[in-house]
């Protein structure tokens, strides 16, 4: 059992390294790498994406928001569109 979830997890890994190689957007590289600097990632973004996420709360409680499986079935068809 120990050895299947360590296995998943190195295949997670790979899938997530071979992603990262495959991006070409610097800027999207960047906001990446602030993930894995380790310090609290909101002191490090601008005061835009500050707000957005803001308004994006206040929606949710507002009960403004999309569902969580309605926008991973999106994301989904839309991937599948671009294979």
């Amino acid at each position: 059992m120990a050895q299947e979830i360590m296995t998943m997890i190195e295949e997670k890994k790979a899938q997530i390294i071979a992603k990262i190689n495959e991006i070409q957007d610097e800027h999207l590289l960047d906001e990446i790498a602030i993930l894995f600097e380790g310090d609290d990632w909101w002191d490090k973004i601008n005061e835009a994406k500050k707000a957005s996420i803001h308004r994006g709360l206040k929606q949710t409680k507002e009960g403004q928001g999309v569902p969580h499986e309605k926008v991973m079935s999106d994301a989904k068809k839309l991937l599948d569109s671009w294979r």
